[in-house]
């Protein structure tokens, strides 16, 4: 199951997925099940980004452009970038307005 939380904002190009297209089987038995997914409140899905099963993301954490998220879970207020995703930031939000450099928000 996919869980989108409320005021996320996904991207173009993104790919979640919460299972595999074909069944790896080891002595009979199916080895790598499907996992939930869960994208928390307000959270920012860059583009291109791929999400994997069983992958967790905190509210308020941003997956940078590009990202394949695996494992987790990611805190709230991650800034998760890379192949393999990891946590480049903590503690960070986001606004959809586009900002100045020189704005500091309150």
């Amino acid at each position: 199951m996919l869980t989108v939380e409320a005021d996320s904002m996904i991207s173009t190009d993104v790919e979640i997925r919460t299972g595999d297209s074909h069944s790896i089987v080891m002595d009979g038995s199916r080895i790598n099940p499907a996992r939930d997914v869960t994208i928390g409140e307000r959270v920012w899905v860059g583009a291109g980004a791929t999400i994997l099963k069983g992958v967790r993301i905190g509210a308020d954490s941003v997956v940078a452009t590009k990202a394949v998220v695996t494992g987790g879970p990611f805190p709230p207020g991650s800034l998760i970038a890379g192949t393999p995703g990891r946590i480049v930031r903590n503690n960070v939000t986001w606004v959809r307005e586009r900002l100045l450099p020189e704005t500091e928000l309150k």
